[in-house]
């Protein structure tokens, strides 16, 4: 109505006197201008930092709700050198053993090194045959960590126990000693109190730890055999490669032409290395099989 009632008024005033109304009008523009722009300061001063900040508050609130959620898997890693950790073999005796009662129940801990599966099912049929009356022949088995390339086998079992008791904490006793190439038994005679299954994986769990603690452990490191013809002038730049990198040598013959073939066993982390370095000795003047 403000504005209707302004522009009746400046229609008015034009049409008996233009060149008065006109400089009104200039005026009231100006004036109009002004308080506008005084407006629009007041707004920047005050309002709009609020509505940036407000816009910077959900903003942030958007990226923190939707925030990928980033899981973190603890795994057990191999050293550059793919060196494994694992049992050393027992001298007398065929087995590492260890025992402790948990309410009357006999849980007997057995561990033992072992590369495959079948090496294991051995060690397997032998337990069962020592402890007849057992209840319970429990284990887990990790192995395939020889070979850098090699697939790892895992395999464990609760033998008549509630799922996941029995086989599953000796399986994460193996593993989190960092073992590799290792069976770890656990042999149970029922004492006549039920344990429950927390109390069953704490036994089992416990069992199978005392026994690997226990036990003497080595570091193995794999190894890589090169089988390599080359000029027997070449037989010098050869050896002094091989002594470079640590490896030995063996089975050295000469074939129909008089070329030397040898046997190089170094680790096997470095084989593709001493290949380049005898390659680069020989000046391309050899070959491997």
């Amino acid at each position: 109505m403000a504005r209707l009632f302004t522009s009746l008024v400046w229609l008015s005033c034009l049409l008996q006197q233009p060149s008065t109304a006109m400089h009104q009008f200039t005026a009231m523009l100006r004036h109009r201008s002004i308080s506008y722009l005084s407006h629009e300061r007041h707004v920047s001063s005050r309002q709009r930092p609020r509505r940036a900040q407000g816009r910077t508050l959900l903003t942030a609130a958007f990226i923190t709700h939707h925030r990928p959620r980033i899981h973190l898997h603890r795994t057990r890693l191999q050293s550059s050198s793919s060196n494994i950790k694992t049992l050393l073999p027992p001298s007398s005796n065929q087995f590492y053993t260890e025992e402790e009662i948990v309410k009357k129940s006999r849980f007997i801990g057995i561990a033992v090194p072992c590369s495959s599966w079948d090496e294991a099912q051995l060690h397997l049929e032998q337990v069962r045959k020592d402890h007849p009356k057992s209840r319970h022949v429990c284990f887990g088995f990790v192995s395939g960590g020889s070979s850098e390339n090699s697939v790892g086998t895992e395999r464990c079992s609760d033998d008549g126990e509630p799922t996941g008791t029995a086989g599953v904490p000796i399986l994460g006793a193996i593993k989190g000693e960092g073992l590799s190439d290792t069976l770890c038994i656990v042999v149970r005679y029922f004492g006549g109190v039920k344990l429950g299954a927390g109390g069953l994986i704490r036994a089992y769990g416990s069992a199978a730890r005392l026994v690997l603690r226990s036990s003497p452990t080595q570091i193995y490191i794999p190894k890589s055999t090169i089988r390599l013809s080359t000029r027997t002038a070449n037989s010098g730049a050869v050896y002094a490669a091989v002594s470079k990198f640590g490896g030995v040598t063996s089975g050295e013959t000469y074939n129909d032409r008089g070329e030397l073939e040898v046997s190089v066993v170094c680790d096997e982390v470095d084989g593709e290395r001493l290949k380049e370095e005898i390659v680069d000795a020989t000046r391309g003047g050899v070959m491997f099989f």
